[in-house]
């Protein structure tokens, strides 16, 4: 995210390009405009509450998990708990946005929002909470590193494997279908054993080691 103090020419050309302040805002908010920007804007009149189809500059901070532009919008009177058309307020798009699992964004500006006092006593239209929502992110982050810890076994498993068969000088057998290899073993029946059993009797005598 661009760091630097825009200049008044700068702040000029961003109204001017869509309009109004509130537009001007909205815009720097949705594609990561500097915290020192968002506040410049607020400072001009923009609206902490300015909203496109429903969907406040704090929703669109909190789902970009913007720690500095989600406490300028705090700062400056964004309402905690309006609600877009499917009820959910920010504290909810906060717990349903994504960050990297070492970027700890999402849980603090989770904990900014719950900080300012917004509700968790509230619901959306599929009459499911804050607390529902961070449930099932819970569950299905634990599914996500359960099954990154599984393939990462199964690797360390496979790479195991490969390093047994190529000590054992077998590292090209494994490889060969399972058909082959029964052919191959087999060949160590007597002809007239091979010719008077059937393939199913064949491989049920092979297995059983019973024919010497």
């Amino acid at each position: 995210m661009p760091t630097e103090e825009p200049d008044d020419e700068e702040l000029d050309a961003s109204v001017a390009a869509v309009g109004s302040l509130d537009a001007a805002l909205l815009a720097a908010v949705s594609t990561g405009a500097s915290t020192w920007k968002v506040r410049a804007l607020l400072a001009r009149g923009a609206s902490p509450n300015a909203a496109f189809i429903d969907n406040s500059a704090l929703i669109h901070a909190v789902r970009s998990c913007e720690p500095g532009v989600t406490q300028a919008l705090l700062d400056a009177g964004a309402e905690l708990d309006k609600k877009d058309p499917r009820g959910w307020t920010a504290l909810m798009h906060a717990i349903d946005a994504h960050s990297p699992a070492e970027d700890l964004s999402r849980e603090g500006v989770m904990l900014q929002l719950l900080d300012a006092g917004a509700s968790v006593d509230v619901w959306g239209n599929d009459l499911r909470g804050p607390l529902d929502l961070m449930v099932a992110k819970q569950q299905q982050q634990a599914t996500a590193m359960a099954n990154r810890a599984s393939h990462i076994a199964a690797s360390k498993i496979t790479m195991l494997m490969h390093q047994k068969s190529s000590s054992s000088g077998s590292t090209h057998r494994m490889a060969e279908p399972f058909e082959r290899r029964s052919a191959e073993r087999g060949s160590a029946l007597a002809p007239s054993a091979r010719s008077s059993l059937g393939t199913d009797s064949y491989f049920s005598l092979d297995t059983s080691e019973s024919v010497s």
